[in-house]
């Protein structure tokens, strides 16, 4: 079935991209044309899953009325550009869905501000995009790193962690996420190592942190990667090999090393010499779902992988915006992006909220969506105010069990206590 599946969302993509065979990309044949930002391929050369989402979404939502277009922008090596974005406008876009990273999300507000357009990113959790001069045109359905740092300072506490190093990407997702541990860690009662850019190459992060293990006087016991995956892989196979490490340190992964099939990677870098079995162990975190949502079109998400529920969302969100503006202009339904998002008529499909906004009855055109990925409610800055976490640890057979859902605070939580 889920082969089936597969097929099934790589044929819809193809015809998404223009095959002769399937709808026209002209933008003026839909009510709404929504530029999509995510990659093709990711760093290994397969397929990014998270195209999937925006297909799931798009069909659901048009099953129910929505006509809504796909165009997809071409990425360069995984990123997209003011080029990448400028094709996407010439084509007549109405909202972009994406950038999926915050160093493409930081390099392109200043466009989506210059053409007054609305976009909402899945996944771009850098603090620095709450503070983005964008006149109210970006947003995004990922809670802050705000969030995330306190987590990951938490749970290296709660292990008994007394002092980590940090590893980060020189980009605004890995620089701010740094600061943010930095501080986590001292409000924890944990102290840090001075954070650690990786480079190119593993080799001087990785001596770098071995001497900070092996030193006689406060030695590092606690890893924490704001890592991609290429370079978090690249960096734990490194670790990994070095037996004298074995069980003196612990490892922590955030959001982007947060995977299906992360300790596969790893170990292929050196299958003679690691196992699925030196991952064991490995913690990571990830925005995860309402606890009340949670099992709500899981086969789906699961198969569509990280952040298919945030991007489910944005396209519902960005669609019940125009229909409550009205307009497919941005310009215009730009106004209406936060409202749709919360204080009203709670609604939990894209269909029931549009239905609430076309029957006629004023009384529930005031609409909260409660998506997939949580309750949302937008502030002011474009960011989600309620949000939870996924804890996921690996197991000595690479695999990864039931993770644990916690709150903003870093306390688990149980089962949906929700009435309505």
């Amino acid at each position: 079935m889920k082969n089936t599946c597969s097929f099934l969302y790589f044929f819809i993509l193809i015809c998404i991209l223009g095959s002769s065979a399937c709808r026209s990309n002209d933008c003026a044949d839909a009510s709404l044309c929504i530029g999509v930002l995510i990659p093709e391929r990711i760093f290994d050369g397969s397929y990014d899953s998270r195209r999937q989402a925006v297909v799931s979404a798009v069909e659901d939502i048009n099953a129910a009325g929505g006509d809504i277009e796909l165009v997809f922008g071409r990425d360069t090596d995984r990123s997209f550009d003011s080029d990448a974005l400028g094709n996407l406008l010439d084509r007549g876009v109405d909202g972009i869905i994406g950038p999926t990273t915050s160093a493409d999300s930081v390099n392109l507000v200043d466009d989506f501000v210059r053409a007054r357009m609305v976009a909402i990113s899945p996944s771009a959790s850098s603090v620095e995009i709450s503070t983005f001069a964008d006149d109210g045109y970006f947003f995004r359905v990922i809670p802050s790193d705000a969030f995330q740092a306190p987590i990951l300072a938490k749970l290296v506490k709660q292990a008994g962690g007394k002092r980590a190093a940090i590893l980060f990407r020189d980009d605004s997702y890995g620089r701010n996420l740094k600061d943010g541990l930095v501080e986590s860690l001292k409000q924890e009662g944990v102290s840090s190592l001075e954070p650690i850019e990786y480079g190119e190459g593993p080799e001087a992060a990785v001596n770098a942190v071995v001497n900070a293990v092996n030193a006689e006087d406060n030695p590092v016991d606690s890893i924490i990667l704001a890592l991609f995956r290429e370079g978090g892989a690249n960096f734990m196979a490194s670790m990994l090999k070095r037996d004298e490490l074995n069980g003196r340190v612990r490892y922590y992964g955030a959001d982007s090393l947060s995977i299906e099939g992360f300790a596969e990677i790893v170990v292929a870098l050196d299958p003679e010499v690691l196992s699925l079995e030196d991952m064991e162990g490995f913690v990571t975190t990830i925005a995860g779902p309402d606890p009340c949502r949670r099992e709500d079109r899981k086969e789906v998400f699961d198969e569509a992988g990280r952040y298919a529920r945030q991007i489910y969302d944005a396209v519902a969100l960005m669609k019940l915006a125009s229909i409550k503006s009205a307009s497919s202009d941005p310009a215009v339904y730009v106004g209406e992006m936060i409202g749709v998002s919360r204080d009203g008529t709670k609604c939990r499909t894209y269909a029931e909220c549009a239905a609430f906004l076309t029957d006629g009855d004023s009384t529930n055109d005031n609409i909260d969506y409660y998506g997939f990925s949580g309750e949302i409610d937008f502030d002011a800055n474009g960011d989600v105010t309620k949000a939870f976490y996924y804890v996921h640890t690996y197991d000595d057979m690479g695999g990864r069990p039931d993770p644990v859902l916690v709150d903003l605070e870093g306390n688990p939580v149980g089962e949906c206590k929700a009435n309505d």
